[in-house]
């Protein structure tokens, strides 16, 4: 990571088991290599007993934008194959249908975004981008150098 590419921060909950540290760690830097955002995105990570059959779970964090904010974002980030950005309203708010069995618009005049891709495409806002949890009645292999066995 860096202040010119991604930086991925996995959060590890005193639940996470030690075995697992290398893996996050290993997971943070397969993912900084894909990614250019200049970003951080931090996602908490946990270990607890979930219902039978349940692996794991995942959320997001949120925060929202005025639509202007949110459209020079968009707008700010095209490159030479984007063109659609340009079509936004310049206007403070958009058009949404909620319903398309509706004729009903609603002229919004925020946006809600992910932390993430808020802070990829509109600003910057602090906090936890997002949370995992892993359930505890499995049992994983960390180590994906000498493959993945059957279960």
């Amino acid at each position: 990571g860096g202040t010119d590419a991604i930086n991925i921060v996995y959060v590890l909950d005193s639940t996470v088991p030690a075995a697992a540290v290398p893996a996050f760690a290993a997971a943070e830097a397969y993912i900084e290599s894909k990614f250019s955002d200049p970003i951080t995105v931090t996602v908490t990570v946990t270990f607890q007993s979930l219902s039978p059959g349940v692996l794991g779970g995942t959320g997001s964090s949120y925060t929202s934008a005025t639509w202007a904010a949110s459209r020079t974002g968009f707008v700010g980030g095209m490159d030479a194959n984007d063109t659609i950005q340009s079509s936004l309203p310049t206007t403070s708010t958009i058009p949404v249908r909620y319903n398309g069995n509706s004729s009903t618009v609603t002229n919004e005049t925020r946006m809600f975004w992910t932390r993430a891709n808020y802070n990829a495409t509109v600003g910057s806002v602090s906090g936890n981008a997002a949370s995992m949890t892993y359930s505890t009645n499995f049992t994983f292999d960390y180590d994906p150098s000498n493959g993945v066995g059957s279960y």
